[in-house]
């Protein structure tokens, strides 16, 4: 998908106003409806998998869950600058970058579509219904944002070390930490009561998938795969 650099910007706006948009229709979408019926937040009503780890808020793991999203960030930002160094080009860098915005922006969408469909209440607003469940943003657990940020970054990451042309030992350190990147951001999400593990489970899975949508429609070689 190289394109014209009209195309690539458009690839890019669009997906990034379409999220705008979305996140803007929460107030009027969202209905607080564990505010107007607290036993739809019964912690019993939860599923196996979301149930094994107890309901809590923890403002500490949801501040270290931000620090691990922007590490796989800027594990993404590193490989780009790798690659531009190897071929001596700004342009490199900056298509990598573009690359990155475009993966990023169209989850941000997504995500925010999805958001507006499930309307899914956090883990903490089972805590207290009543007090926690009248706000709109209290709805958006599924799936989780950072956890695919941290993903997408990640696997943006290391299609770009193969761009790039490190060793394969190199590429191996690149995946272990945007595992170990984006592990920690969906461990830490659930620890702070901000997500159950399916919605994490389900942002790993769409920044990945996302992150390898993009990338083979700008280089369809095996350096990606």
């Amino acid at each position: 998908m190289p394109g014209t650099l009209a195309k690539q910007l458009w690839f890019t706006l669009l997906p990034f106003l379409g999220w705008y948009w979305a996140f803007g229709r929460r107030t009027s979408w969202i209905r607080p409806a564990c505010r107007d019926l607290p036993a739809l937040c019964d912690p019993a009503q939860l599923n196996a998998m979301d149930a094994l780890v107890p309901v809590r808020f923890d403002l500490t793991a949801d501040y270290w869950s931000f620090v691990t999203q922007d590490l796989a960030g800027a594990l993404a930002v590193l490989m780009a600058l790798a690659l531009a160094w190897r071929h001596r080009s700004l342009a490199r860098f900056a298509r990598e970058f573009l690359i990155l915005l475009q993966v990023t922006f169209s989850n941000g969408f997504l995500n925010e579509c999805v958001h507006l469909w499930t309307q899914r209440p956090r883990p903490f607003v089972y805590l207290d219904p009543l007090a926690h469940g009248g706000s709109p943003a209290h709805y958006t657990s599924f799936y989780s944002g950072h956890t695919s940020f941290a993903a997408l970054a990640s696997a943006c990451a290391w299609m770009a070390s193969g761009r790039a042309g490190l060793s394969s030992r190199a590429r191996a350190g690149v995946a272990m930490a945007g595992f170990i990147f984006t592990l920690s951001t969906g461990a830490l999400r659930v620890a702070a009561g901000r997500h159950f593990i399916s919605d994490v489970v389900a942002g790993a899975l769409m920044g990945l998938l996302l992150a390898w949508i993009i990338n083979r429609l700008h280089d369809p070689s095996p350096s990606v795969r």
